[in-house]
């Protein structure tokens, strides 16, 4: 399928996301007209810009989508259907110019996560009977399931593949073959067969230790596995990492807060020897990103660092690392507030921001994504009903992400859903 660039929507769609993305925490909400809502005019310290994203629209793109870098230069996207149909997948060979799109499986389903290793690509999808684990290994061309050892339902699925070509899936609940495993607990399994078979291996966190709520994402750096999660009845930000190949686990605290810090993800990045955990609070009165450091592979972390700007409100940060660099992307609004899904957010229009960081993650660059707005109005958190704060807008969905390749260029994949469409999905590169 040919990448078509930006282009000003001139009319905004209507979309019904039926009721499978609903169940998997995804539904739609009605949006903000651009020119009521309010926007930042501008990032501080910007030093260039993203170059005019790909629309991958016409393939129903839905929210929450993931990026990746392969080894090969390869970009990779995934996303849910907006319809309620299987995800997409889309896959580029020549830096983002065009974009090939498959279908992992038949089965309908919501949020997803994706991997990509040497000469393999993983995606996971919370299926409606159960979770769906697909792999290829010819670029998307077609595709495999997975099998399982035990029970195989999760609340949130990650994927991620180490450098011996091994499979993890990590989860809070699902894979309760484990003997003694409590629903609080956060589970792994692994494959060593390249994806044909999932088997547990061991637990992230247990109730006893340093347990937690919700976990961000999973990041293999050489024999380390490396995971972020919300811990202290959502005041605290912790860390798990293991040694042994998910086996055994060690926590950390990052950061003790003393508000809510389930905004909604934490996130992990490791590069040359650092651990790098990004997450939104509002600690200092107004809804900002906030970021720590650790070099001594989890032990201790620097203070919290502010990563958004402080005259702005900025949540759902996601970090990756590549090519000697750190990127981190996140949403900000001028409207001020502690809250995304407060009712004062109604005024609010979103801008998809990124920012180049140090190894101390102070900011090098800012850069707007895409020229306008990404979202109008509340974003609600995962749980919750209209009534609750502001108007009830899942929309958006909890996260957009960013990926950067060997070159240290940044890949960015983000909905647009001004309007109440969720099926705006776009590609951008720095």
């Amino acid at each position: 399928m040919e990448g078509r660039r930006w282009q000003r929507v001139s009319a905004l769609r209507a979309v019904v996301i039926v009721a499978a993305l609903f169940a998997a925490g995804c539904t739609t909400g009605a949006g903000e007209d651009d020119d009521a809502a309010r926007a930042p005019t501008g990032p501080s310290g910007s030093a260039g810009r993203f170059l005019p994203p790909v629309d991958l629209s016409g393939r129903y793109g839905g929210p929450e989508p993931l990026v990746a870098v392969g080894e090969d230069g390869a970009i990779w996207v995934a996303a849910q259907d907006a319809r309620g149909g299987a995800p997409h997948v889309w896959v580029s060979n020549d830096r983002g110019a065009t974009f090939r799109e498959s279908r992992p499986t038949g089965v309908s389903g919501g949020e997803v996560d994706l991997a990509v290793g040497r000469g393999v690509a993983f995606v996971t999808q919370l299926g409606p009977g159960g979770n769906v684990v697909s792999y290829t290994r010819d670029q998307g061309r077609t595709w495999q399931q997975s099998t399982f050892a035990g029970t195989n339902y999760f609340e949130r699925e990650l994927v991620e593949i180490d450098e011996r070509g091994s499979v993890y899936l990590l989860s809070r609940f699902g894979l309760r073959s484990i003997a003694g495993v409590q629903n609080e607990d956060a589970t792994v399994a692994r494959s060593d067969d390249g994806g044909v078979t999932f088997v547990p291996v061991g637990r992230l966190w247990e109730a006893q230790r340093e347990p937690g709520s919700i976990i961000g994402n999973l990041v293999a750096d050489g024999p380390s596995l490396n995971a972020a999660y919300v811990c202290r009845d959502s005041t605290a930000i912790c860390y798990a990492r293991s040694t042994d190949r998910g086996v055994t686990w060690t926590q950390s605290l990052v950061a003790q807060r003393a508000v809510d810090v389930a905004n909604v993800y934490p996130i992990v990045a490791v590069a040359a020897g650092r651990v790098h955990v990004v997450w939104s609070d509002a600690s200092d009165g107004r809804l900002a990103v906030w970021g720590a450091t650790s070099v001594d592979a989890g032990a201790t972390w620097s203070p919290p660092q502010r990563v958004s700007e402080p005259g702005e409100t900025a949540t759902l940060p996601w970090i990756a690392t590549g090519g000697g660099r750190a990127w981190a992307v996140y949403l900000a609004t001028d409207v001020a507030l502690v809250e995304a899904g407060a009712a004062a957010a109604k005024d609010a229009a979103w801008l998809a921001r990124a920012a180049r960081l140090d190894d101390r993650l102070q900011v090098v660059e800012r850069a707007n994504v895409l020229p306008e707005p990404v979202h109008a109005g509340v974003i609600s958190k995962p749980v919750g009903r209209p009534g609750q704060g502001g108007p009830f807008d899942r929309s958006f969905g909890d996260f957009y992400t960013v990926a950067v390749g060997a070159d240290g260029r940044a890949h960015v994949a983000v909905v647009r859903t001004v309007g109440g469409t969720a099926t705006d999905l776009y590609v951008a590169e720095r």
